[in-house]
Protein backbone atom coordinates (compact mmCIF):
# COMPACT_ATOMS: atom_id res chain seq x y z
CA UNK A 1 0.00 0.00 0.00
CA UNK A 2 2.59 2.18 0.86
CA UNK A 3 4.88 1.51 -2.65
CA UNK A 4 1.45 2.47 -4.22
CA UNK A 5 0.89 5.70 -2.56
CA UNK A 6 4.52 6.32 -3.21
CA UNK A 7 4.02 5.87 -6.84
CA UNK A 8 1.31 7.78 -7.25
CA UNK A 9 2.79 10.64 -5.56
CA UNK A 10 5.96 10.28 -7.66
CA UNK A 11 3.75 10.84 -10.75
CA UNK A 12 1.90 13.35 -9.08
CA UNK A 13 5.60 15.41 -8.88
CA UNK A 14 6.45 14.79 -12.37
CA UNK A 15 3.58 15.60 -14.04
CA UNK A 16 3.78 19.12 -12.09
CA UNK A 17 7.35 19.35 -13.12
CA UNK A 18 6.08 18.32 -16.95
CA UNK A 19 3.22 20.87 -16.51
CA UNK A 20 5.43 23.76 -15.37
CA UNK A 21 8.46 23.07 -17.89
CA UNK A 22 5.75 22.92 -20.86
CA UNK A 23 4.45 26.51 -19.10
CA UNK A 24 7.95 28.08 -19.00
CA UNK A 25 9.25 26.35 -22.81
CA UNK A 26 5.95 27.88 -23.88
CA UNK A 27 6.28 31.32 -22.25
CA UNK A 28 9.53 31.38 -23.79
CA UNK A 29 8.42 31.06 -27.09
CA UNK A 30 6.03 33.35 -26.63
CA UNK A 31 8.51 35.94 -24.83
CA UNK A 32 11.00 35.43 -27.80
CA UNK A 33 8.45 36.09 -30.23
CA UNK A 34 6.83 39.15 -28.58
CA UNK A 35 10.48 40.06 -28.45
CA UNK A 36 11.27 39.72 -32.34
CA UNK A 37 7.57 41.51 -32.77
CA UNK A 38 8.66 44.28 -30.49
CA UNK A 39 12.61 44.21 -31.84
CA UNK A 40 10.82 44.31 -35.57
CA UNK A 41 8.83 47.60 -35.04
CA UNK A 42 11.49 49.62 -33.30
CA UNK A 43 13.64 48.52 -36.11
CA UNK A 44 10.56 49.54 -38.86
CA UNK A 45 10.56 52.84 -36.28
CA UNK A 46 13.80 53.53 -36.87
CA UNK A 47 13.91 53.30 -40.30
CA UNK A 48 10.86 55.60 -40.48
CA UNK A 49 13.24 57.71 -38.52
CA UNK A 50 16.33 57.00 -41.31
CA UNK A 51 13.89 58.31 -44.05
CA UNK A 52 12.91 60.96 -42.39
CA UNK A 53 15.97 62.40 -41.87
CA UNK A 54 17.43 61.34 -45.40
CA UNK A 55 13.72 63.54 -46.85
CA UNK A 56 15.14 66.68 -44.46
CA UNK A 57 18.54 65.99 -46.15
CA UNK A 58 17.51 66.36 -49.69
CA UNK A 59 17.83 68.68 -51.94
CA UNK A 60 15.70 68.20 -54.90
CA UNK A 61 13.20 71.13 -54.71
CA UNK A 62 10.77 68.75 -56.73
CA UNK A 63 7.92 66.89 -56.22
CA UNK A 64 9.62 63.17 -56.13
CA UNK A 65 8.01 59.54 -54.27
CA UNK A 66 10.12 56.57 -54.12
CA UNK A 67 10.80 52.70 -52.29
CA UNK A 68 14.35 52.78 -50.82
CA UNK A 69 16.29 50.09 -49.76
CA UNK A 70 18.48 52.23 -46.66
CA UNK A 71 20.94 49.95 -45.93
CA UNK A 72 22.35 47.73 -48.64
CA UNK A 73 23.12 45.00 -45.79
CA UNK A 74 19.89 45.09 -43.86
CA UNK A 75 16.96 42.57 -45.28
CA UNK A 76 13.56 44.53 -45.01
CA UNK A 77 15.11 48.29 -44.11
CA UNK A 78 12.36 49.47 -47.46
CA UNK A 79 10.85 52.82 -46.74
CA UNK A 80 8.16 54.95 -49.16
CA UNK A 81 9.12 58.44 -49.20
CA UNK A 82 7.79 61.37 -50.53
CA UNK A 83 8.17 65.02 -50.89
CA UNK A 84 6.24 67.28 -52.43
CA UNK A 85 4.30 70.64 -51.55
CA UNK A 86 1.43 71.33 -48.90
CA UNK A 87 0.50 75.11 -50.25
CA UNK A 88 3.71 76.56 -50.50
CA UNK A 89 5.41 74.82 -47.68
CA UNK A 90 7.41 71.48 -48.03
CA UNK A 91 5.74 68.27 -47.40
CA UNK A 92 7.88 65.55 -47.03
CA UNK A 93 6.00 61.77 -45.96
CA UNK A 94 7.35 58.42 -44.88
CA UNK A 95 6.20 54.75 -44.71
CA UNK A 96 7.71 51.26 -43.15
CA UNK A 97 6.37 48.21 -42.71
CA UNK A 98 6.61 45.12 -40.17
CA UNK A 99 5.11 42.21 -40.75
CA UNK A 100 1.06 43.36 -41.26
CA UNK A 101 1.59 46.88 -39.48
CA UNK A 102 2.43 49.83 -41.58
CA UNK A 103 4.07 52.99 -39.92
CA UNK A 104 3.80 56.53 -41.54
CA UNK A 105 5.15 59.82 -40.25
CA UNK A 106 4.49 63.27 -42.49
CA UNK A 107 5.51 67.01 -41.45
CA UNK A 108 5.52 70.34 -43.43
CA UNK A 109 8.82 71.75 -43.35
CA UNK A 110 10.69 74.81 -43.87
CA UNK A 111 13.90 76.11 -44.44
CA UNK A 112 16.31 78.44 -42.14
CA UNK A 113 18.33 81.83 -43.72
CA UNK A 114 21.81 81.84 -44.53
CA UNK A 115 23.66 83.26 -42.27
CA UNK A 116 24.60 85.80 -44.72
CA UNK A 117 21.15 87.17 -45.84
CA UNK A 118 19.58 86.47 -41.53
CA UNK A 119 19.75 90.26 -40.75
CA UNK A 120 18.15 91.26 -43.79
CA UNK A 121 15.22 93.40 -42.98
CA UNK A 122 14.39 95.05 -46.21
CA UNK A 123 15.49 94.85 -50.20
CA UNK A 124 14.39 97.18 -52.56
CA UNK A 125 14.72 96.86 -56.06
CA UNK A 126 17.19 99.79 -57.31
CA UNK A 127 15.27 102.38 -59.32
CA UNK A 128 17.87 105.26 -58.17
CA UNK A 129 15.90 107.00 -55.33
CA UNK A 130 15.92 107.10 -51.51
CA UNK A 131 13.62 105.70 -49.29
CA UNK A 132 11.98 108.06 -47.53
CA UNK A 133 10.89 107.85 -43.61
CA UNK A 134 8.11 110.05 -41.85
CA UNK A 135 6.23 109.91 -38.74
CA UNK A 136 6.69 106.84 -36.33
CA UNK A 137 8.30 104.51 -38.79
CA UNK A 138 11.10 101.96 -37.85
CA UNK A 139 13.61 100.04 -39.63
CA UNK A 140 15.95 97.60 -37.64
CA UNK A 141 17.53 94.94 -39.68
CA UNK A 142 20.69 95.39 -42.66
CA UNK A 143 18.56 97.22 -46.13
CA UNK A 144 19.53 96.92 -49.33
CA UNK A 145 18.86 100.20 -51.13
CA UNK A 146 19.43 102.16 -53.65
CA UNK A 147 23.20 104.48 -53.17
CA UNK A 148 20.82 107.28 -52.77
CA UNK A 149 20.21 105.61 -49.36
CA UNK A 150 17.66 106.45 -46.55
CA UNK A 151 16.35 110.41 -46.05
CA UNK A 152 13.82 111.98 -43.62
CA UNK A 153 10.26 112.75 -45.68
CA UNK A 154 7.49 115.41 -44.60
CA UNK A 155 4.10 113.84 -45.33
CA UNK A 156 0.66 115.87 -44.03
CA UNK A 157 2.56 117.89 -41.52
CA UNK A 158 4.15 115.43 -40.18
CA UNK A 159 8.29 114.71 -40.07
CA UNK A 160 10.59 111.81 -39.10
CA UNK A 161 10.06 111.13 -35.03
CA UNK A 162 12.79 108.75 -34.83
CA UNK A 163 16.32 108.41 -33.46
CA UNK A 164 17.96 106.42 -36.26
CA UNK A 165 16.42 106.03 -39.51
CA UNK A 166 18.37 102.32 -40.09
CA UNK A 167 19.13 100.23 -37.24
CA UNK A 168 21.80 97.67 -39.22
CA UNK A 169 23.97 97.82 -42.33
CA UNK A 170 23.42 99.52 -45.56
CA UNK A 171 23.94 97.60 -48.67
CA UNK A 172 23.84 98.77 -52.34
CA UNK A 173 20.55 96.90 -54.15
CA UNK A 174 20.94 95.75 -57.48
CA UNK A 175 18.21 96.59 -60.41
CA UNK A 176 15.86 93.98 -59.75
CA UNK A 177 14.73 92.36 -56.39
CA UNK A 178 16.01 88.91 -55.96
CA UNK A 179 13.80 86.04 -57.67
CA UNK A 180 11.49 83.95 -56.34
CA UNK A 181 12.74 80.46 -55.81
CA UNK A 182 11.68 78.92 -59.02
CA UNK A 183 10.50 75.45 -56.99
CA UNK A 184 7.26 77.63 -55.69
CA UNK A 185 6.36 79.22 -58.59
CA UNK A 186 6.03 75.63 -59.82
CA UNK A 187 4.35 74.74 -56.96
CA UNK A 188 2.04 77.47 -57.41
CA UNK A 189 1.21 76.89 -61.07
CA UNK A 190 0.28 73.81 -60.64
CA UNK A 191 -2.28 74.00 -58.07
CA UNK A 192 -3.71 77.56 -59.74
CA UNK A 193 -3.61 75.74 -63.41
CA UNK A 194 -5.11 72.51 -62.87
CA UNK A 195 -9.23 71.65 -62.03
CA UNK A 196 -8.10 69.22 -59.89
CA UNK A 197 -4.82 69.40 -57.91
CA UNK A 198 -2.18 66.94 -57.99
CA UNK A 199 -2.25 63.47 -55.89
CA UNK A 200 -5.96 64.38 -55.39
CA UNK A 201 -7.68 61.38 -56.18
CA UNK A 202 -10.70 62.06 -54.62
CA UNK A 203 -13.21 65.43 -55.17
CA UNK A 204 -16.31 65.96 -53.50
CA UNK A 205 -18.63 68.92 -55.65
CA UNK A 206 -19.17 71.72 -53.27
CA UNK A 207 -22.67 71.86 -53.81
CA UNK A 208 -23.66 68.10 -52.12
CA UNK A 209 -21.67 69.40 -48.96
CA UNK A 210 -24.00 72.26 -47.87
CA UNK A 211 -23.85 74.37 -45.20
CA UNK A 212 -21.71 73.94 -41.90
CA UNK A 213 -19.81 71.64 -43.53
CA UNK A 214 -17.62 69.14 -41.39
CA UNK A 215 -14.48 67.49 -42.75
CA UNK A 216 -11.27 66.05 -41.31
CA UNK A 217 -8.86 64.14 -43.78
CA UNK A 218 -6.02 62.31 -42.15
CA UNK A 219 -2.80 63.13 -43.95
CA UNK A 220 -2.27 59.47 -43.82
CA UNK A 221 -4.63 59.36 -47.00
CA UNK A 222 -4.48 61.01 -50.10
CA UNK A 223 -5.23 64.57 -50.86
CA UNK A 224 -9.24 65.15 -50.62
CA UNK A 225 -10.80 68.05 -53.18
CA UNK A 226 -13.66 69.92 -52.63
CA UNK A 227 -13.90 71.53 -56.04
CA UNK A 228 -16.78 74.43 -57.20
CA UNK A 229 -17.83 75.81 -60.51
CA UNK A 230 -19.00 78.74 -59.17
CA UNK A 231 -18.46 80.90 -55.78
CA UNK A 232 -18.08 78.91 -52.38
CA UNK A 233 -19.22 80.67 -49.19
CA UNK A 234 -17.77 79.02 -46.65
CA UNK A 235 -19.85 80.92 -43.05
CA UNK A 236 -19.21 78.27 -40.68
CA UNK A 237 -17.98 74.40 -40.30
CA UNK A 238 -14.83 72.76 -39.45
CA UNK A 239 -12.50 71.56 -42.35
CA UNK A 240 -8.63 69.63 -40.91
CA UNK A 241 -6.18 67.30 -42.31
CA UNK A 242 -5.51 66.79 -45.93
CA UNK A 243 -7.90 68.93 -47.69
CA UNK A 244 -7.93 71.37 -51.14
CA UNK A 245 -10.78 73.85 -51.28
CA UNK A 246 -10.77 74.65 -54.79
CA UNK A 247 -13.22 77.48 -56.95
CA UNK A 248 -13.35 78.59 -60.30
CA UNK A 249 -14.31 81.83 -59.87
CA UNK A 250 -13.92 83.14 -55.51
CA UNK A 251 -14.07 81.77 -52.23
CA UNK A 252 -15.45 83.48 -48.86
CA UNK A 253 -14.13 82.56 -45.59
CA UNK A 254 -16.85 83.54 -42.86
CA UNK A 255 -15.22 84.08 -39.66
CA UNK A 256 -16.96 81.19 -38.08
CA UNK A 257 -15.66 78.75 -40.40
CA UNK A 258 -12.52 76.99 -38.43
CA UNK A 259 -9.72 75.43 -40.55
CA UNK A 260 -6.36 73.77 -39.55
CA UNK A 261 -3.84 73.15 -42.29
CA UNK A 262 -6.22 73.64 -45.55
CA UNK A 263 -5.42 74.98 -48.94
CA UNK A 264 -7.84 77.11 -50.60
CA UNK A 265 -7.24 78.18 -54.58
CA UNK A 266 -9.56 80.45 -56.72
CA UNK A 267 -8.82 83.46 -58.65
CA UNK A 268 -10.22 85.41 -55.75
CA UNK A 269 -10.14 85.03 -52.03
CA UNK A 270 -12.00 87.15 -49.15
CA UNK A 271 -11.63 86.60 -45.82
CA UNK A 272 -14.44 87.98 -42.97
CA UNK A 273 -13.05 89.75 -40.32
CA UNK A 274 -12.75 87.75 -37.03
CA UNK A 275 -11.29 84.79 -38.47
CA UNK A 276 -8.80 83.05 -37.26
CA UNK A 277 -7.29 79.43 -37.82
CA UNK A 278 -4.44 77.66 -39.86
CA UNK A 279 -4.51 77.91 -43.68
CA UNK A 280 -2.95 78.88 -47.01
CA UNK A 281 -4.75 80.89 -49.75
CA UNK A 282 -2.98 80.54 -53.10
CA UNK A 283 -4.81 83.20 -55.29
CA UNK A 284 -4.56 84.13 -59.45
CA UNK A 285 -6.12 87.61 -58.78
CA UNK A 286 -7.06 89.11 -55.56
CA UNK A 287 -6.51 87.93 -52.02
CA UNK A 288 -8.56 90.58 -49.28
CA UNK A 289 -8.47 89.62 -45.82
CA UNK A 290 -10.76 91.55 -43.19
CA UNK A 291 -9.92 93.14 -39.71
CA UNK A 292 -8.82 91.36 -36.68
CA UNK A 293 -8.09 87.91 -38.25
CA UNK A 294 -5.17 85.62 -37.10
CA UNK A 295 -4.02 83.37 -39.23
CA UNK A 296 -1.59 80.77 -37.25
CA UNK A 297 1.44 79.16 -38.03
CA UNK A 298 2.35 77.89 -40.79
CA UNK A 299 0.17 80.18 -42.75
CA UNK A 300 0.41 82.14 -46.38
CA UNK A 301 -0.63 83.99 -48.90
CA UNK A 302 0.15 83.78 -52.49
CA UNK A 303 -0.48 85.30 -55.44
CA UNK A 304 0.51 84.10 -58.69
CA UNK A 305 -0.63 87.35 -60.90
CA UNK A 306 -0.71 86.82 -65.26
CA UNK A 307 -3.94 89.41 -66.14
CA UNK A 308 -3.22 92.90 -67.14
CA UNK A 309 -4.56 95.22 -64.31
CA UNK A 310 -2.40 93.75 -61.52
CA UNK A 311 -2.66 91.52 -58.41
CA UNK A 312 -3.58 92.77 -55.42
CA UNK A 313 -2.91 91.36 -51.86
CA UNK A 314 -4.64 93.31 -48.63
CA UNK A 315 -4.11 92.21 -44.74
CA UNK A 316 -6.73 94.89 -43.06
CA UNK A 317 -6.15 96.61 -39.91
CA UNK A 318 -5.27 94.58 -36.86
CA UNK A 319 -4.63 91.64 -38.94
CA UNK A 320 -1.81 88.96 -37.72
CA UNK A 321 -0.36 86.30 -40.16
CA UNK A 322 2.03 84.10 -39.05
CA UNK A 323 3.93 82.83 -41.96
CA UNK A 324 4.67 84.05 -45.43
CA UNK A 325 3.37 86.54 -48.22
CA UNK A 326 3.87 86.46 -51.39
CA UNK A 327 2.82 88.37 -54.85
CA UNK A 328 4.41 87.35 -58.09
CA UNK A 329 3.54 88.99 -61.59
CA UNK A 330 4.46 88.39 -64.88
CA UNK A 331 7.72 91.16 -65.23
CA UNK A 332 6.04 93.82 -67.50
CA UNK A 333 2.86 93.98 -65.20
CA UNK A 334 4.93 94.49 -61.77
CA UNK A 335 4.40 98.54 -61.75
CA UNK A 336 0.72 97.49 -61.53
CA UNK A 337 0.51 94.94 -58.65
CA UNK A 338 0.08 96.23 -55.05
CA UNK A 339 0.54 94.18 -51.46
CA UNK A 340 -0.81 96.46 -48.61
CA UNK A 341 -0.33 95.61 -44.78
CA UNK A 342 -2.79 98.06 -43.26
CA UNK A 343 -2.59 99.79 -40.25
CA UNK A 344 -2.43 98.07 -36.72
CA UNK A 345 -1.55 94.44 -39.10
CA UNK A 346 0.94 92.24 -38.91
CA UNK A 347 3.13 89.50 -40.74
CA UNK A 348 5.59 87.58 -38.38
CA UNK A 349 8.00 85.97 -41.33
CA UNK A 350 8.47 87.12 -45.13
CA UNK A 351 6.58 89.26 -46.94
CA UNK A 352 7.90 89.79 -51.18
CA UNK A 353 6.15 91.47 -53.72
CA UNK A 354 7.41 91.65 -57.40
CA UNK A 355 5.51 95.29 -57.37
CA UNK A 356 4.48 97.66 -55.19
CA UNK A 357 4.37 97.37 -51.17
CA UNK A 358 2.55 99.43 -48.71
CA UNK A 359 3.14 99.30 -45.35
CA UNK A 360 1.07 100.93 -42.99
CA UNK A 361 1.72 97.94 -40.63
CA UNK A 362 4.45 96.05 -38.83
CA UNK A 363 7.01 93.04 -40.60
CA UNK A 364 8.68 91.53 -38.83
CA UNK A 365 11.19 89.35 -40.70
CA UNK A 366 12.18 90.33 -44.19
CA UNK A 367 10.39 92.48 -46.72
CA UNK A 368 11.13 92.27 -50.20
CA UNK A 369 9.73 94.95 -53.07
CA UNK A 370 10.48 96.50 -56.29
CA UNK A 371 9.60 99.81 -54.77
CA UNK A 372 7.06 100.81 -51.11
CA UNK A 373 3.75 102.45 -51.90
CA UNK A 374 1.88 104.87 -49.64
CA UNK A 375 -1.52 106.49 -50.31
CA UNK A 376 -2.37 108.79 -47.87
CA UNK A 377 -5.67 110.36 -48.32
CA UNK A 378 -5.80 111.78 -51.97
CA UNK A 379 -1.67 111.73 -52.44
CA UNK A 380 0.19 109.10 -53.31
CA UNK A 381 3.84 109.16 -52.76
CA UNK A 382 6.58 106.30 -54.08
CA UNK A 383 9.17 104.83 -51.59
CA UNK A 384 8.15 106.25 -48.68
CA UNK A 385 7.37 104.79 -45.13
CA UNK A 386 4.84 106.72 -42.92
CA UNK A 387 4.77 104.79 -39.30
CA UNK A 388 5.47 101.58 -40.72
CA UNK A 389 7.76 98.77 -39.07
CA UNK A 390 10.16 96.62 -40.39
CA UNK A 391 12.19 94.86 -37.75
CA UNK A 392 14.11 91.45 -38.54
CA UNK A 393 15.16 90.94 -35.01
CA UNK A 394 11.38 90.44 -33.93
CA UNK A 395 10.98 87.35 -35.86
CA UNK A 396 11.50 84.65 -33.94
CA UNK A 397 15.14 82.65 -34.12
CA UNK A 398 13.10 79.21 -34.88
CA UNK A 399 10.92 80.55 -37.53
CA UNK A 400 11.22 78.09 -41.15
CA UNK A 401 9.91 80.26 -44.11
CA UNK A 402 8.48 78.67 -46.94
CA UNK A 403 12.19 78.98 -48.88
CA UNK A 404 10.30 81.90 -51.40
CA UNK A 405 13.78 83.06 -52.17
CA UNK A 406 16.23 81.90 -54.49
CA UNK A 407 19.26 81.21 -53.34
CA UNK A 408 18.63 83.06 -49.65
CA UNK A 409 17.76 79.96 -48.12
CA UNK A 410 19.52 76.70 -47.00
CA UNK A 411 19.13 73.59 -48.79
CA UNK A 412 18.01 71.41 -46.48
CA UNK A 413 14.40 71.30 -44.57
CA UNK A 414 13.40 71.51 -40.94
CA UNK A 415 10.12 70.39 -39.02
CA UNK A 416 7.65 72.94 -38.82
CA UNK A 417 5.10 70.78 -37.88
CA UNK A 418 4.32 66.96 -37.42
CA UNK A 419 0.97 65.94 -39.03
CA UNK A 420 -1.38 63.30 -38.25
Amino acid sequence: MLKAGSLLYAVFIALIISTLIAFFISYTQYSNRHIDQNRGRLQALSYLASGMAYLKADTINQPWSEKLLLFENEIGSNVELSSDYWGVFPLIEAKSWFKRDTFYKAAVAGYSRLAEYSSTVLYLANHNQALALAGHSRINGDAYLSSKGVKRAYIEGRSFYGKNMLSGKLHLSKRKAPSIASNVRVALNQVLNSTVPRNVDSVIHFKRLGQNIILNRSFRKTTLGVYGQDAIDLNGGELKGRIVVKSASEIYIGSNLKTEDIVFVAPKITVESGFKGSLQLIASDSIIIGKNCTFTYPSSIAINYNGIEGGYIELGEQSVLYGDVMLLTSSFLDQESLLTISKGAKVVGNVYSAGKLQVKGSVLGTAIADKLYLKQNLSVYENHLLDGVLDVTERPNEYLSSGIIEKWDRDTKEIIKWLD
